[in-house]
């Protein structure tokens, strides 16, 4: 557990980074919608890069959350921090995607917005609440390690769409 606790100034960095982060996810969300049939053209054509990617992008931010969760409690292993880090997804999946496909027929794009911050929000929560236990930290140093967690993966997948879409397109 971190021995020091964070000041309000600090938490309110935090808070705001996280706002950042929504809004920017927000609107690569909504530019991939946008673009989903060029994208989802390429990737058919070839599922063996498409598994690469999926493999790239569980990999790379599972590495930053192992070295992070290691420098605040030493009994984590790399295999736990790819667990945790693939864990809320199952879970989202598992409690988001009904409420989704229930209320498919009837979204549009006015819908999408605030659909995509309240998943983004749960998505938060359940990272925070995986990685408390599965690390052993603290609240807050969950909240630090699902913020940088957020963060390296949002740029690997921007990485990876602007390398399929402007590259290989």
């Amino acid at each position: 557990m971190g021995d020091s606790v964070p000041s309000l100034k600090e938490i309110g960095l935090r808070i705001m980074v996280f706002f950042i982060y929504i809004y920017l996810s927000i609107s690569f969300w909504i530019w991939i919608y946008n673009n989903i049939n060029t994208i989802i053209e390429i990737l058919v054509k070839n599922i063996w890069i498409t598994l690469l990617l999926l493999i790239i992008v569980w990999i790379i931010p599972s590495i930053f959350v192992y070295f992070i969760a290691n420098s605040l409690n030493k009994n984590v292993s790399f295999l736990r921090s790819l667990g945790a880090s693939s864990i809320p997804y199952i879970i989202l999946y598992i409690l988001v995607s009904p409420a989704i496909f229930a209320l498919f027929p009837y979204m549009n794009q006015i819908l999408v917005i605030p659909i995509l911050f309240i998943v983004a929000i749960i998505l938060l929560i359940v990272f925070i609440i995986i990685y408390a236990y599965m690390f052993n930290v603290s609240w807050i140093d969950s909240f630090n390690i699902a913020s940088t967690y957020a963060f390296i993966s949002i740029v690997v997948v921007i990485l990876i769409v602007y390398i399929i879409t402007f590259n290989l397109g």
